[in-house]
């Protein structure tokens, strides 16, 4: 029974913790994959004033291959002093990769893994997430080549940028 206890108190723990990072990071609204921040953060208030006619200038941070049969990180570092507000990861030559891990890191220290991702891209395909329009000190990922046979995957990531 104290066990027990123990358990449900650590999960209750654990929940909130989770909540008020969540709160802190921002998260997604499934229903319109749009940002969900903290009241009074930097980042909502530009959310939300916004010009809604504003495109997304994207540039790419770098193209790499991916080694077959071995997870490899690779790093990208954005240019200093741009909020980023969208990532999007192109297979641009090869087999095609697979896409392990996808983990942003913040200026200000904190870390987030964007799941959403994490998938197995053809030569060819694309996939985009956002991340809030926050300064962001590097993208780090890991990616294997999805194919052992032929050349080795090649991928791009792109960050995009608000532009009114």
């Amino acid at each position: 029974m104290r066990n027990l206890t123990k358990l449900v108190i650590a999960i209750g723990f654990l929940s909130i913790s989770r909540l008020a990072f969540a709160q802190e990071i921002g998260q997604f609204d499934q229903s319109s994959n749009e940002p969900v921040f903290s009241q009074n953060s930097e980042a909502q208030n530009f959310f939300d004033n916004r010009n809604p006619d504003a495109r997304i200038r994207w540039y790419s941070a770098g193209e790499v291959r991916t080694n077959k049969l071995i997870n490899t990180e690779f790093t990208f570092r954005p240019r200093l002093n741009e909020r980023i507000d969208q990532l999007r990861i192109v297979s641009t030559r090869g087999n095609g990769v697979d896409i392990q891990s996808v983990i942003v890191e913040f200026r200000n220290g904190q870390e987030v893994r964007v799941r959403r991702l994490e998938r197995r891209l053809r030569k060819g395909d694309r996939i985009t997430a956002n991340i809030g329009y926050r300064f962001v000190k590097e993208v780090r990922i890991v990616a294997v080549s999805d194919s052992l046979v032929g050349s080795r995957g090649r991928f791009r990531l792109d960050l995009g940028i608000f532009q009114d």
